[in-house]
């Protein structure tokens, strides 16, 4: 074996893990600006709720692994084989990572409860506002605890590396408990309480998902019933005479005038139709009473026009339910996507790390290029302090629209600042 120092071996190492750097790197501006963004409009401009406590939580834990863990992460890389003698900051980061990771796994189940509350038992008890944020503060209390132990038994050591042939700085494990296997132990309670957790948080969304699929989506429900009325309208206007439309005509014209018609519009009732609208409206109205009220002079083949009527309480009722049910299944798509990718992202995490543990030559056997790859598989959990905000945007309707209106401003606010700027040179 080649005679190297421990810094020769990072810099050969440092060109092979280059774009895992970027990519963590990117992972940290993006991060930091999208959950500064997600803060800002879920505490000031979205409606209240108690979901709106949780995305909070969610992107607190987010934005402090972005501002902790991810550059700790890459001094870790860059110095894989000296890391600095700064042990504060091992230790820190290395809490924080433990920290934001259970953190985040705790607020997701905390969701899914909420989730599995709102659309499973909607008549039971639910999470409000008060009680969301008792336990936003809870998870930051328990993943507080759970982290407590890990700037004891975390830390910077130094070996021989007898087959390199060089000194070996790394933040791993604190000088007092390298051989004792408390580190070891404490690995593997905290992945198995992970992995109760992601049990409990993926059982709890296949009841959700199974509700949410038996429900047919408001949008089709609306398209089907103007299908069935217009073919309802088609089949009826088929078996009225002329002599009959006469009659009604005539019935319309004698017994409603043009005022009782065309009345003034409220603001409650009309938002955006024209006169003309309201007119043909009222009018429709007008003649399908007046149809309703002479059944005999109208063949409808038996049928009447008593069948298809609903009454207006029982409408309101209905979109009041398709409204609720909209809003339900808006707000657990996001839950169930960012549940799906972190439950994933942290099996890998949690499956690299023990075969990390098994084999100690795991790494030490693996080219740069091998170890660069497997650096990116055993960083890519980090991907979830990251993808929230495009998660909301995505699926989450009201969000959207707060963040488009908020660029819009922006963007007219700079093409008014531009002329002056301009005009000052």
């Amino acid at each position: 074996m080649e005679n190297r120092t421990a810094e020769k071996l990072n810099e050969d190492m440092l060109p092979k893990i280059m774009w895992v750097l970027v990519f963590t790197g990117i992972e940290i501006i993006v991060g930091l600006i999208g959950n500064v963004l997600v803060i800002l409009v879920f505490a000031f401009r979205y409606h209240k709720c108690s979901f709106r406590y949780f995305v909070m939580c969610l992107a607190f834990y987010d934005l402090l692994s972005v501002l902790t863990t991810l550059p700790g992460e890459m001094i870790t890389q860059i110095y894989w084989y000296v890391y600095p003698p700064i042990e504060t900051f091992c230790k820190f980061k290395s809490f924080c990572n433990i920290f934001t990771v259970g953190g985040e796994a705790f607020i997701l189940l905390i969701i899914a409860v909420d989730r599995f509350r709102k659309v499973c038992k909607p008549h039971g008890w639910q999470i409000h506002a008060r009680n969301a944020l008792i336990s936003c503060l809870g998870t930051i209390l328990i993943s507080g605890l759970i982290a407590i132990p890990v700037p004891i038994i975390w830390g910077i050591h130094t070996f021989q590396d007898n087959e390199l042939n060089a000194s070996i700085t790394v933040c791993e494990k604190d000088e007092d408990y390298v051989d004792s296997g408390v580190h070891k132990r404490y690995v593997l309670t905290i992945g198995a309480m992970m992995v109760v957790v992601l049990i409990a948080t993926v059982g709890l969304y296949v009841p959700i998902t199974s509700v949410l699929m038996q429900q047919r989506p408001p949008k089709d429900r609306r398209l089907s019933k103007n299908n069935t009325k217009s073919s309802e309208a088609k089949h009826s206007s088929a078996y009225i005479s002329n002599e009959n439309l006469h009659k009604i005509d005539h019935r319309i014209t004698s017994s409603v005038t043009m005022a009782e018609i065309c009345p003034l519009p409220d603001d409650s009732s009309v938002c955006h139709a024209t006169d003309t609208d309201i007119c043909e409206n009222v009018l429709s109205q007008s003649s399908g009473s007046t149809r309703e009220s002479s059944e005999d002079t109208i063949d409808t083949d038996g049928k009447t026009t008593a069948e298809s009527r609903e009454t207006k309480e029982t409408k309101q009722k209905r979109n009041t339910q398709e409204m609720k049910q909209t809003k339900r299944l808006q707000a657990t798509k996001g839950p169930i996507v960012l549940s799906i990718i972190f439950t994933v992202t942290l099996v890998l995490y949690l499956a690299l790390l023990a075969v990390l543990g098994q084999n100690q030559r795991f790494l030490r056997d693996m080219s740069d290029d091998a170890r660069s790859a497997f650096f990116f598989g055993l960083r890519l959990v980090f991907i979830n302090h990251v993808i929230n905000p495009f998660v909301y945007f995505v699926l989450d309707r009201e969000f959207k629209q707060i963040v488009k209106r908020i660029s819009a401003r922006c963007f007219e606010n700079i093409m008014a600042i531009l002329p002056n700027v301009k005009g000052s040179k």
